[in-house]
């Protein structure tokens, strides 16, 4: 009988210790909530940032009409801090993704991704040990190929991977007898023109090329033309020349 006391004793004692464990919250709720310092129960909010997912609040200036005082997570809200001047890339009551990262409250990194352009804007904090505050927020520009390949000759047809109308500028990769890249604003008809100097031989070369927006994912070669000043002043142009493109991306 003493033996079998002896071995629910033990067996009392391990449950006791199991609940310990387990039931640390209050009558209401079995565990406390997790924190950096605890391993308690994942709350909502902790467990759709884990995943990725933005905490929808339309209204989250109330709580921080300061953006930098945001604290870590990621955040689906709207944009109204234009008036105070800190976000100041979109419009007033745009869609925003927040997204904050910090080692302490005076140490941050927050990227912005505005709504429905998904441009990403970047601002950081370093109050400390005469850190540096980022005045604002940095747009980070990204890149994607379009075309890759070689295209020459007036009247050729190059087509792109994605519409133009996704991107803000256009990126040409001139190759001769070096490759040269040139970004062109205009996208419906890019227009760009160099001049090459060799050595120290004399003479010049100038050269003109033009596409034409056939429709957003198709451009033709309208323009390539390249004049020709030698040492001893000759003048010659030709309307077809051999301005060889051989990559073109899209910059957002």
């Amino acid at each position: 009988m003493e033996k079998e006391i002896k071995e629910m004793r033990k067996a009392i004692d391990w449950i006791l210790q199991q609940l310990e464990i387990h039931f640390d919250g209050t009558p209401q709720q079995a565990h406390v909530d997790a924190t950096p310092l605890n391993a308690g129960f994942c709350t909502p909010e902790i467990a759709m940032n884990a995943r990725g997912i933005g905490l929808k609040n339309n209204e989250l200036k109330d709580l921080y009409p300061n953006v930098y005082d945001i604290p870590p997570g990621i955040y689906a809200t709207m944009n109204f801090w234009h008036a105070n001047g800190q976000i100041t890339f979109c419009a007033e009551g745009s869609f925003l993704l927040i997204g904050v990262m910090q080692e302490h409250n005076e140490r941050k990194l927050i990227w912005v991704s505005d709504g429905y352009g998904g441009n990403i804007y970047i601002a950081r904090t370093h109050g400390k040990d005469n850190g540096y505050n980022s005045p604002g927020f940095r747009k980070v520009m990204t890149t994607f190929g379009l075309f890759e390949g070689e295209r020459r000759g007036v009247g050729t047809t190059i087509d792109l991977k994605d519409s133009m109308t996704h991107y803000a500028s256009m990126r040409i990769h001139i190759r001769g007898r070096v490759t040269q890249v040139y970004e062109v604003n205009d996208v419906s008809n890019p227009v760009i023109s160099f001049t090459n100097l060799y050595d120290d031989a004399g003479g010049l070369e100038v050269y003109e090329l033009k596409l034409e927006r056939v429709t957003n994912t198709r451009y033709k070669i309208a323009r390539s033309a390249q004049v020709t000043i030698t040492e001893g002043k000759n003048y010659t142009k030709d309307t077809n020349a051999e301005i060889k493109i051989v990559k073109i991306e899209g910059v957002k």
